[in-house]
């Protein structure tokens, strides 16, 4: 992608964040101005107007809708953008993109609770899609290629985001191709884990790639029996991140983070000799668009199966109440920020654990008998909740869950021990059905299309088809997407179907109607509006919704209009 596309989908997406020198005017001397791009943990980038000048009153806070219009002015660029009222005119020499590169295998980012590790390596892993699908793949390493492709499997995009973009949601129906290259790779890290029995999961879900088997690997992961794979992927991130340089935030900053980090291994240090598995990560904001300098540092902890081992030595409780200096000599553990009186309470279970408590304690910890943890989340700033169970409320769980099994079972018609085979076996006739259901609809849909190919226009040298067919859910305008492709040979395909009150778009362009300008990604966005919905994609390929099968004929019609204005 060009600068100057770049430039065209920001506007297009209504983006346009400036960053101006602090000392900087309008109709002054030349000098480079910055306009955000991509911004993430990845990367900070910038379309840089070189030599710019400008006129008008920037807003630098507006929100609304942008009008854009580009001219030349003898050897100069012009560039015009309203905003509302305002009318910002940019005179520059050149457009070039300015990319900045960073670690982002410690990041880290906590709004949404429960599974931090397994949703850190989520996030992280979503950030570098991210930079792949918008800078492209010569900035990725070869590594990041590889683990990129990790993106495009739904059950480890399940709890990245509480309000997610569409990129990131379970699907309703699995990718192809992008789908099984993220499960080579996926399957190569439990291998590398040893975790065999993931393995075998991954097989299945190959072969059934259904809605139900996302929702269940996704659950699988968060079982501590899999806590292998998630920390070889973690330590993969985090090699393959490490070629570039993390953010710098100036000497007080440094110093700042310098101190947070040194408690940070301290604490570290002392959960490890626990036999805890201990993660350090951040939080970091952007240094070059100037983001408010909050520098926060966190421990990701994973015991890993301890709590019951410990359980089943017997270790006697201890307690014992003493000066808060002869508490620090005997090495207990206090929390950070807490108060403590001149007298204080210090718990000893074995050589195990040393704490300051004031809670309830068991004499011996056989007598919890078992331990499992349900949930886990922050209630406030610093604060989290453990909820889990033990001795007989354990007990009664783990009835609760044969008793569904059970049931599970009966409504399948066959026995526990059985049960996975028959979902199996349902599966693959549940499969089978969708395939015979899909060349029904697929059929109805040639029929119901009929001859659209007296309704290609040619663009500018570009073929393009802009067409309505009869009540087509969005996987089949995909499936007659692809079969007018094979007959149009090269252009810019525009399908569009009613269901009910509910309109359906999809936009696909081929390659060398790319290469002329054609996204179909900013023309399913242009033409969305009219039916009452949005939408968004990549270039060669887009989808939206709406709300308004009035404007369907309107959008068709604005479909080769919006083509002939990115056909260069």
């Amino acid at each position: 992608m060009t600068t100057f596309e770049m430039l065209q989908e920001l506007l297009a997406q209504n983006e346009f964040e400036l960053l101006l020198p602090e000392d900087y005017t309008a109709n002054t001397t030349e000098q480079d101005i910055r306009l955000v791009y991509q911004m993430n943990d990845t990367v900070e980038s910038f379309l840089v107007f070189r030599k710019a000048i400008f006129t008008g009153t920037y807003k630098k806070d507006y929100e609304g809708k942008l009008d854009a219009s580009y001219d030349r002015d003898q050897n100069r660029y012009v560039l015009g953008v309203r905003q509302g009222d305002s009318v910002i005119t940019l005179f520059y020499q050149k457009l070039e993109l300015e990319v900045n590169l960073y670690n982002y295998g410690e990041i880290a980012h906590f709004w949404v609770p429960r599974y931090e590790n397994l949703r850190q390596l989520e996030f992280r892993i979503a950030v570098l899609w991210d930079k792949y699908t918008y800078l492209g793949e010569n900035y990725c390493s070869e590594g990041e290629k590889h683990l990129v492709h990790l993106a495009d499997v739904p059950a480890l995009n399940f709890c990245s985001y509480c309000a997610a973009p569409e990129p990131y949601m379970v699907p309703h129906e699995m990718p192809k191709g992008s789908f099984l290259q993220g499960l080579d790779v996926m399957e190569q890290l439990a291998k590398q884990a040893k975790d065999w029995l993931l393995v075998g999961w991954i097989r299945f879900y190959r072969r059934h790639p259904s809605t139900i088997v996302t929702r269940w690997v996704a659950h699988v992961l968060h079982h501590s029996i899999h806590f292998g794979f998630v920390k070889t992927l973690t330590e993969t991130i985090k090699k393959e991140t490490a070629i570039y340089p993390r953010r710098l935030f100036g000497k007080s900053g440094e110093e700042r983070l310098a101190l947070c980090l040194k408690k940070a291994n301290a604490r570290k240090e002392e959960l490890e000799k626990t036999g805890a598995y201990v993660e350090i990560v951040r939080q970091e904001p952007f240094t070059i668009a100037k983001d408010q300098l909050d520098l926060k540092v966190y421990l990701l902890v994973s015991r890993q199966g301890m709590v019951n081992q410990k359980i089943q030595e017997n270790l006697d409780v201890v307690t014992q109440e003493m000066s808060l200096d002869e508490a620090k000599k005997t090495g207990a553990m206090a929390l950070f920020g807490e108060k403590y009186g001149e007298k204080v309470r210090v718990v000893k279970m074995g050589d195990f654990s040393t704490e300051l408590c004031g809670g309830t304690h068991v004499a011996n910890t056989g007598a919890v008998h078992a331990f499992k943890i349900l949930s886990e989340a922050g209630i406030a700033a610093g604060v989290r909740r453990i909820e889990a169970l033990t001795g007989d409320g354990l007990m009664r769980y783990y009835e609760n869950l044969e008793q569904e099994l059970e049931d599970a079972a009966k409504a399948a018609k066959t026995t526990p021990a059985d049960l996975k085979t028959k979902i199996e076996s349902m599966l693959e006739e549940i499969k089978a059905l969708h395939a015979e259901n899909d060349k029904l609809k697929s059929k109805l849909a040639n029929e119901s299309l009929g001859d659209v190919m007296d309704q290609v226009r040619d663009v500018k040298g570009v073929k393009v088809l802009a067409a309505k067919v009869a009540d087509v859910d969005m996987n089949g305008l995909r499936g007659l997407g692809d079969q007018l492709k094979d007959k149009l040979s090269e252009g810019v395909i525009v399908l569009a179907s009613v269901q009910g009150d509910k309109v359906n778009l999809m936009v696909t362009a081929t390659d060398e109607a790319q290469k002329k300008g054609a996204h179909a990604g900013n023309l399913v966005k242009a033409i969305a509006g009219l039916v009452g919905g949005g939408g968004g994609g990549r270039p060669n390929m887009a989808q939206a919704g709406g709300k308004n099968p009035a404007g369907v004929d309107a959008a068709l019609e604005k479909a080769y209009e919006t083509a002939a204005e990115q056909i260069q």
